[in-house]
């Protein structure tokens, strides 16, 4: 049976609660995006997520979604540690605000202050079940000697969040009609929120 200990679920829960409360002070020390934010600057956008050109498939809730994190943690070793691994994916998606231009966001990682996804139990036969062996399979992690417990936080189209990252100015990606242009007026530049390995996005609950 596919159980979740304890031990792990403590470790779980000690670690996310750390890495919110980090995640949450970053977003609010950097500075909202404004009109005369200079490109190259790392700062802060809240909005509305919407789908820009795909979305991905949560391994754990199969909630579609344009990121997503699951952890596996497995069992307690020598020390009395558990080990957590990690699956992550995200999709360029976009923030839309409020009388503002909408924002391109674009990233390889990012760190989230989000709540976790409440996951089904996994009954014999069931998706829920299916999706978990699924997920250990992936992460390398051998199904007939593990224990342990499962977390997955999403961030799906229509959520309000907040999310930092390096601002940059980019080339339309499509020209304004010619109607809505002067004789001499250039099409607005496409706003980008853009994230690395190095330097990940930072994606939580919205920050006013």
């Amino acid at each position: 049976m596919m159980g979740a200990g304890a031990a792990p679920a403590a470790f779980v829960g000690t670690r996310t609660f750390f890495e919110r409360r980090r995640v949450r002070r970053e977003l609010s020390d950097r500075p909202a995006l404004g009109t005369e934010t200079p490109d190259g600057t790392v700062v802060r956008v809240t909005g509305t997520v919407r789908v820009r050109d795909t979305t991905i498939v949560a391994p754990l809730s199969g909630i579609e979604c344009v990121a997503a994190r699951a952890r596996v943690t497995s069992g307690v070793h020598a020390k009395g540690e558990a080990r957590s691994n990690e699956w992550f994916a995200i999709v360029s998606f976009v923030l839309e605000r409020d009388g503002e231009p909408p924002v391109v966001v674009e990233g390889v990682h990012a760190r989230l202050d989000l709540p976790a996804e409440k996951l089904k139990t996994a009954k014999h036969g069931s998706p829920e079940l299916v999706r978990r062996e699924q997920l250990l399979l992936q992460l390398g992690i051998k199904r007939i000697a593990w224990r342990g417990g499962f977390e997955e936080v999403v961030v799906t189209a229509g959520m309000r969040v907040s999310v930092a990252g390096l601002m940059m100015l980019g080339v339309p990606t499509a020209p304004a009609a010619a109607s809505e242009l002067g004789f001499r007026d250039q099409p607005p530049a496409t706003i980008r929120l853009v994230g690395s390995a190095t330097y990940p996005l930072v994606i939580g609950a919205a920050v006013a």
